[in-house]
């Protein structure tokens, strides 16, 4: 039974041996220096936006009068027409607003946030570089895990059949004891070996998932 259980656990782990890839585009290190510098860029553009001068437009109109009685100069009556007069004031124009005094207190905020960006440019790039190096160790540790359990899952098989048959002698009478225990202590050596090259490969495989960006198993 204890055989079987370790069977069912070699299933388990290998059910997520698929898609093995060294694409480190999700790793979590790379993604947070990517978006740090995307922060910096938007910053810059922002920075950038206000050192140029600005032109608004504006305008107003209105629309007035009143129902006093006009001068009447003739001496001719007024009609009831005239009694209002009504005015019509427009007033339209261009506003330039250039920002001299903040000017360079501005340009000098950019000059700063360009240092940085291509200072974490450069980061990014040697990141990658590093992080491209261990994706492939830890695949080739994968793989070797791998097929340590396959060697040891094989060795214990091994060590069953030696067991049966140690056991079939012994009680037909042509093996004795110490041929059965030692037969039964390799098989359970191999039991654990093959224990220990499974949580081997559980522990490759979860360091290959973390430099790959699979930590919450998003792939």
């Amino acid at each position: 039974e204890e055989v079987g259980e370790l069977d069912a656990l070699r299933d388990d782990v290998l059910a997520g041996t698929d898609g093995l890839t060294t694409d480190v585009t999700d790793n979590s290190d790379l993604r947070s220096l990517e978006l740090q510098e995307e922060v910096l860029r938007r910053s810059l553009k922002a920075a950038n936006a206000g050192r140029m001068p600005t032109l608004a437009a504006f305008g107003s109109a209105s629309y007035t009068g009143n129902d006093m009685e006009p001068f009447n100069f003739g001496g001719a009556a007024a009609t009831d027409d005239s009694r209002y007069f009504w005015t019509h004031p427009i007033s339209v124009g261009l506003q330039l607003s250039v920002p001299i005094f903040s000017g360079l207190t501005k340009m000098n905020r950019s000059r700063e946030l360009k240092n940085q960006i291509s200072q974490l440019s450069l980061q990014r790039s040697y990141a990658r570089q590093q992080i491209d190096v261990q994706v492939r160790s830890a695949l080739n540790d994968l793989l070797t895990a791998r097929e340590t359990m396959y060697a040891q899952e094989l060795t214990v098989e091994q060590a069953r059949k030696a067991y049966k048959i140690s056991d079939t002698r012994y009680r037909a009478g042509a093996g004795t004891i110490l041929e059965l225990n030692s037969a039964q202590l390799s098989q359970t050596q191999a039991q654990l070996n093959f224990s220990q090259a499974i949580y081997d490969y559980l522990s490759a495989k979860a360091e290959y998932d973390r430099i790959v960006g699979r930590e919450h198993g998003n792939k």
